[in-house]
């Protein structure tokens, strides 16, 4: 596909699910575009890939960014935009504004994301097209507050906040809580299945366990093999499906839990010094810039 004057290449196939045949893609599917509205963060993790950019201050134009989005839609090149950063609930005004264009480009059948730390997850609730939202994935790295405080080095939403959230939610699938596995804290199957209870408590119905890459020297210390644990026979564990492609492996499948209610889960590992050619996502970054990726040899378009 041709972007901006330059040419791309889109995966040709979906990832290999278990071990069926390859099927390949229809021949417009489109990728995701992920969003960074800002590089600031008010966490301090140690396994953070933005940690040199956390400081930043940006300016993310929206007339810019309405521009690209209206761009990629007619050239059918997006399946769904999720917005990450730094922390985009930073500036919520910002966040509803930018959500609200690509509604309006999009219409309502691209799904839309939003990654957040949850500072600010309360925001949220006044957001024009919320229930028009795909998913909410909170960053939610252990199942005892003090744990998590202790990770993000930063004092996070608790327990009790996130009860309240989720009780005035419409949509009760809307929230994903996302867990980086670290050795230290959930680390075993046992954490694992402690984090889906707690998550079970507070009306979640879907957590993500998420490998970590080895960009520092944090993530090499505390690096777990996630996808060990969940290709085991747990009890109460019922692993549905694999998902493969050059150098990325994810898994999903359900867990009972004690209160007779199926929580789905989903595990994902990469490989990064694994090579892929494919562009499998496109990157508009705080300061209106897009970009294929994050390296020397990524796309950058402007």
């Amino acid at each position: 596909m041709e972007i901006y004057g330059q040419h791309i290449t889109f995966p040709a196939y979906f990832c290999q699910m278990n071990d069926l045949p390859l099927v390949p893609y229809e021949k417009e599917h489109g990728i995701r575009l992920f969003v960074h509205l800002t590089n600031r963060c008010n966490a301090n993790c140690e396994f953070c890939s933005n940690a040199s950019n956390r400081d930043n201050q940006s300016d993310f134009n929206l007339d810019t960014f309405r521009q690209t989005i209206h761009y990629l839609n007619e050239k059918k090149a997006l399946n769904g935009v999720s917005f990450s950063g730094g922390e985009p609930s930073l500036d919520i005004s910002l966040l509803n504004e930018a959500i609200n264009i690509v509604f309006d480009e999009l219409g309502t059948q691209k799904q839309v994301a939003i990654s957040t730390n949850g500072t600010h997850l309360a925001d949220f609730l006044s957001l024009d097209h919320l229930n028009n939202l795909e998913s909410i994935h909170l960053s939610r790295h252990h199942y005892l507050d003090e744990q998590n405080d202790q990770i993000f080095k930063q004092s996070m939403l608790k327990t009790e906040e996130l009860i309240q959230i989720q009780s005035q939610l419409k949509n009760k699938h809307l929230l994903i809580f996302n867990c980086n596995v670290i050795k230290g804290y959930i680390d075993s199957i046992e954490e694992i299945k402690n984090y889906m209870e707690w998550a079970d408590s507070i009306g979640i119905h879907k957590c993500a366990f998420i490998h970590l890459m080895p960009i520092n020297s944090y993530c090499k210390e505390h690096e777990i093999d996630t996808q060990a644990i969940f290709t085991s026979t747990h009890k109460n564990m019922i692993r549905m499906r694999s998902f493969s492609r050059i150098n990325c492996c994810c898994l999903d499948g359900y867990y009972l839990t004690k209160e007779n209610r199926m929580m789905g889960y989903y595990t994902r590992t990469r490989d990064i010094n694994i090579p892929c050619n494919d562009v499998k996502g496109l990157i508009y970054t705080a300061d209106n810039h897009l970009k294929t990726g994050y390296g020397a040899d990524a796309t950058h378009f402007f």
